[in-house]
């Protein structure tokens, strides 16, 4: 979905048979458990951890196979001429003071509304769970639940 803004059918090809050389964050567990049992935990000259150095070489080999393999694709079987990224954005304009107010106002309304009422109710359930049952006269804090009175 990323490369539909790509005009040049050649080059959203190389685009998307890189991608998945690319690592990104949902290959962090996989990364992580594969690490975790075949790498032993051990320092490594001096002080860097030999299971780090590792998840950093796996990073670093998935971005230079992503740079090579789509070297070799725009050199050989998607030889194509240069084509620079040419995208049209819209007019940027200051906001209108009143247009932010009240935009701040709506937002600000619907998160006291949904949100506060929840905060509200959680404190008073804390207030009273905090509050009763009183502790005895004389007690310096309130009354714990598994300490029988003498």
């Amino acid at each position: 979905m990323a490369t539909r803004t790509i005009q040049n059918p050649r080059e959203r090809i190389v685009t998307i048979m890189i991608a998945p050389l690319m690592t990104c964050s949902a290959r962090l567990p996989v990364y992580a458990l594969m690490i975790a049992a075949f790498m032993p935990e051990r320092e490594v000259l001096g002080w860097f951890n030999l299971q780090g150095l590792v998840l950093f070489a796996l990073y670093l080999a998935g971005i230079i196979a992503a740079m090579a393999v789509a070297y070799l694709l725009k050199r050989t079987a998607l030889k194509t001429a240069y084509h620079p990224l040419l995208l049209e954005l819209p007019e940027y304009h200051w906001p209108h003071l009143n247009n932010l107010a009240i935009g701040l106002w709506e937002r600000t309304k619907v998160f006291l509304q949904r949100v506060g009422t929840i905060i509200l109710a959680m404190m008073i359930v804390l207030w009273f769970l905090s509050t009763y049952p009183a502790p005895p006269p004389g007690a310096e804090g309130p009354r714990s639940p598994t300490v029988s009175p003498a």
